[in-house]
Formats: structure tokens, C-alpha cells, sequence
């Protein structure tokens, strides 16, 4: 569902259908960024912030993304 969410806005902002295969892949990528993020970030108490972790994750499949 949260993939589903994340390709409809992505599909909005790039003019893609929204079963386009690499914004699936995009939008499938950002939503584990964010899981992933959060989870450390709460794992860790908040000792780093969330923005830091989600900066470092986007910046680490900003290649992926910028394919679209």
C-alpha cells in the first residue's frame, strides 16, 4: 500500500504511468528509505536525527532515482 502511495506521487511529479516498472522500482526504494531510516533512528533513541539518516539514505539511492 505505502509503495502504491509512493509511485502515485512520484508518477504525478514525473508524468509517468503509474505501472511504469522503474517508478515501481523508485518508488519501492523511497518507502525502504524511510522504513529503514525510522527504524535506525529510533533504534539509536533519537541520538541522530531522523533528517541526517534520511539525508544519508536518499543520497545513497539518489543515483537509482535519478534514472526516472
Amino acid at each position: 500500500r505505502n509503495v502504491d502511495m509512493m509511485a502515485g506521487l512520484l508518477a504525478d511529479r514525473t508524468s509517468r504511468s503509474r505501472d511504469d516498472y522503474q517508478l515501481e522500482l523508485a518508488a519501492a526504494a523511497a518507502v525502504a528509505v524511510l522504513f529503514t531510516a525510522t527504524r535506525r533512528w529510533a533504534s539509536e533513541r533519537g541520538d541522530t536525527p531522523l533528517s541526517d539518516l534520511l539525508d544519508q539514505a536518499i543520497a545513497t539511492i539518489e543515483p537509482v532515482l535519478a534514472r526516472l
